[in-house]
């Protein structure tokens, strides 16, 4: 019985530092998403867009040390603006470019943002993004183009 009693733990001992084959799978594939109707519900004062590419990445999880919460996202993308919406948001607010080398989180292939001029705007930021939604808009003039980098519950 002893002897037994030895080999089953030494089998179990010898499963326990190795991890299963889902653990090792780190590099998860974001989906780059190009539905408006998401965003200009979340950011409704952008008006009509023209185009979107946004992703979204939840950054909550349940476990067992912690209780269960409602999931939080965190949704970053390009939201491509109407000229006429571009032309007001140049005259309407101050803007500030920011660091030379700052470059948006998100990466899309078909928009070429190689040389894109970045700015912010603290009134810009204020006015076109809910209070109650944590985050950031950045706005590309030449191009007429938003950046948003938001924590959606």
């Amino acid at each position: 019985m002893k002897h037994i009693l030895c080999v089953v733990l030494t089998f179990l001992l010898a499963g326990c530092g190795k991890s299963s084959n889902q653990s090792n799978q780190t590099a998860v594939k974001q989906t780059v998403r190009t539905d408006t109707a998401p965003i200009v519900k979340r950011l409704p004062k952008l008006g009509k867009l023209q185009s979107v590419w946004w992703t979204s990445k939840q950054v909550t999880t349940d476990s067992a040390l912690s209780p269960p919460s409602k999931p939080a996202y965190k949704v970053c993308g390009f939201a491509q603006l109407e000229k006429a919406t571009v032309d007001e948001l140049v005259q309407q607010f101050p803007w500030q470019r920011t660091a030379t080398n700052w470059k948006p989180m998100l990466t899309v292939t078909n928009l070429n943002l190689d040389s894109a001029e970045w700015s912010q705007s603290a009134a810009f930021t204020k006015d076109f993004k809910p209070q109650q939604i944590p985050g950031e808009l950045f706005f590309e003039r030449q191009k007429g183009i938003v950046y948003f980098d938001l924590e959606i519950e």
